[in-house]
């Protein structure tokens, strides 16, 4: 296990662009990931494009594959696939950092400054506090981390008596 001043190193995080495939697994209100819920939902798209091409009517597509008239409408109006992220959770742009600082903290950077130095230099765009908020849920699921509380913290004067 490293420390901090041991592994300065330049950091080693590839940031999406846009238009790139994520690293990360987001999932879906239903659970699935959201790769193959995207993909399931494409080849729908790509079906329903089908089936106004060869001249069926909105409401036959929409019953035939399944969706809602208006999403056909839609997709028919827009004229191309556009992927929705109305259901997922909101991701903060904590989430592209996040598995760089869980890997550094697994090897034993607790130092927050030195987190946020090392993910600013990579394009995160917050402050260190920010960083602080998003590292509190950890600490609280990582007990073994902190310091073990005393023998005495279970004392007081009204038990000894």
């Amino acid at each position: 296990m490293q420390n901090c001043k041991e592994s300065r190193r330049e950091p080693s995080l590839s940031i999406r662009k846009p238009g790139e495939e994520s690293a990360l697994s987001f999932v879906t209100s239903d659970g699935q990931p959201y790769s193959a819920h995207q993909a399931e939902r494409y080849e729908r798209y790509q079906q329903v494009m089908a089936l106004h091409e060869q001249g069926m009517k909105t409401k036959e597509i929409a019953k035939r594959v399944g969706l809602g008239v208006r999403t056909i409408q839609r997709w028919l109006t827009h004229g191309e696939y556009v992927e929705t992220n109305y259901h997922h959770q909101h991701r903060s742009r904590f989430d592209a950092y996040e598995a760089y600082v869980m890997r550094r903290w697994d090897e034993g950077c607790h130092n927050i400054q030195q987190l946020w130095r090392e993910i600013t230099a990579l394009g995160y765009p917050h402050s260190d506090q920010a960083l602080r908020r998003h590292l509190e849920a950890l600490r609280e699921k990582k007990p073994g981390d902190l310091p073990e509380t005393s023998c005495f913290d279970h004392f007081s004067a009204k038990k000894a008596m």
